[in-house]
């Protein structure tokens, strides 16, 4: 793949230079003019500089006995860094009309530079000099939904934000998320594709370290194990591998139209590896660096589905923070709408658009995670929660809403109550509601019943798993849901 990139850098290179000159036949050929110097001998610094005339270069930097380049870079003039002492090869490639020539200097760097580091993203992902810091995707989600993530193309990943809004989403991809296909029967031996998570190794270990070099081991259990070394430009948030690749998966078995264009279920297809979706493994953009998470972005480029180009976003995590991961320990609390009188209830209710639900209670955890008490669906209208519930299991659902809609709850002045034709009485004190008789199957819907002489006015102002705001239709009621920190509710609406 290095062979290929970099002959396509030339290939470009050559083009630029066509354009950008032209000779008559017989003129001579320019000779490659550059310079590479060091402030003073043994110095760390080196400044080269293309003096060719209107020829496009390209220049790499190699430590002695490594056949892979530190680096690149396309600029005439450029300054490089060396931060440890050794022997380092200089080439400069330039593009002339005759073909490519390149051209080697030997730089002798006498002593290490450490200074170099003095950024912390180097310790955040190294240790500092002479450390080592190791990773492991995260495939449990211990820290993140996931080991995947994927990103719209408008991201800048130096200013944090999207550039414009062409391109602009991002979604995390959880540990239970398979890469979907179609259902046409010639594509169903590929369902359900995981990353294929190797059990109990995991993906491996990937380590950076700064111990004499810039030293990258990926210690895989999915692909052969890589030795290499790494470089990473801050300004340009990149980090780029050479002899080596990240610990990675995608599509591992994906389905593949042999003809793009049938439609229908006899198409033949054939299984593809959808690693080489992606073109370029060797630069990363930097998502996100902390002391404990590393997420590295690569372009999707040329998906072997045909899907569009974005950024995956593989999520690493500090190994001995993953390996002595602890889950955060949640407490629960009831929310209830104290300030709920009974001058609020009396009155006569029906079933809502969304008639019941599931709602958590508070939860505060002991890492300082605070979540609000929330409907678990994100339904606004009945058609919502008919479709959620059904796809849950639960059979004529919406027979059962319309069956119940003309239920009357009627609450009087005076502490007496009809519940659905029964005869009851109740009092409210701090937006508990208490019945004089126990209730039976007065409240009875789908998968609920509430019995019992006490009902609970919910305060819920969220639902969802992101806990968006929400505002109720009516008043929840409801009671605890078995032994679960939740309620079993109902909606009612005021008539």
């Amino acid at each position: 793949m290095k062979k290929s990139i970099l002959s396509m850098m030339l290939f470009l290179l050559a083009g630029l230079f066509l354009v950008t000159s032209c000779k008559d036949d017989d003129e001579p050929e320019e000779a490659v003019k550059y310079e590479v110097t060091q402030a003073t001998q043994g110095a760390n610094q080196v400044i080269v500089s293309n003096q060719t005339p209107n020829a496009a270069c390209l220049w790499e930097w190699f430590k002695e006995g490594i056949a892979t380049p530190m680096g690149t870079s396309t600029s005439n003039d450029d300054t490089i860094n060396f931060a440890f002492a050794g022997t380092y090869t200089v080439r400069i490639t330039v593009a002339l009309t005759a073909g490519t020539e390149s051209k080697e200097t030997t730089i002798v760097v006498a002593q290490d530079d450490l200074t170099l580091f003095s950024n912390p993203l180097w310790t955040k992902l190294t240790g500092g000099p002479g450390q080592e810091k190791q990773w492991v995707l995260d495939i449990e989600g211990k820290y993140l939904p996931g080991p995947l993530s994927f990103l719209g193309t408008s991201w800048d990943f130096v200013e944090k934000k999207n550039a414009n809004q062409d391109d602009a989403w991002s979604w995390d991809a959880g540990t239970d998320f398979t890469f979907e296909l179609t259902s046409e029967e010639g594509w169903k031996k590929y369902k359900n594709l995981r990353m294929e998570l190797p059990e109990p190794d995991g993906y491996g270990v990937m380590k950076f370290n700064l111990i004499g070099d810039y030293n990258f081991i990926a210690d895989k259990k999915k692909e052969d194990p890589e030795t290499g070394t790494f470089s990473m430009d801050i300004s340009t948030m990149t980090l780029t591998l050479t002899g080596g690749t990240i610990l990675r998966s995608y599509k591992p078995h994906a389905a593949v139209k042999d003809d793009p264009s049938c439609e229908g279920d006899d198409c033949a297809v054939h299984e593809a590896d959808g690693i080489v979706g992606i073109s370029d493994w060797q630069n990363y953009k930097i998502y996100q660096l902390t002391d404990t998470l590393l997420r590295l972005a690569v372009s999707r480029d040329q998906d072997v589905q045909g899907e569009g180009v974005c950024w995956l976003i593989y999520n690493f995590v500090e190994k001995n923070l993953y390996d002595n991961f602890v889950p955060e320990q949640f407490t629960y609390s009831e929310s209830v709408k104290t300030s709920f009188t009974q001058a609020d209830l009396v009155g006569t209710w029906k079933y809502a658009a969304v008639p019941q639900g599931w709602i958590a209670y508070n939860a505060t955890g002991d890492k300082g995670t605070n979540i609000p008490a929330h409907l678990f669906g994100k339904w606004d209208t009945r058609e919502q929660v008919v479709s959620d519930i059904t796809s849950w299991g639960a059979g004529n659902v919406d027979s059962v809403f319309t069956a119940n809609s003309t239920n009357t709850y009627v609450f009087n002045n005076d502490g007496t109550c009809t519940l659905n034709g029964v005869a009851n009485t109740y009092t409210v004190a701090n937006g508990v509601i208490t019945f004089g008789t126990a209730l039976t199957n007065e409240f009875s819907l789908v998968w609920l019943t509430l019995t019992g002489t006490e009902l609970k006015v919910i305060d819920v102002q969220y639902y969802g798993d992101n806990v968006e705001a929400y505002t109720p239709l009516g008043i929840w009621i409801g009671q605890k849901n078995g032994s679960k920190d939740e309620y079993s509710a109902v909606q009612l609406v005021k008539q």
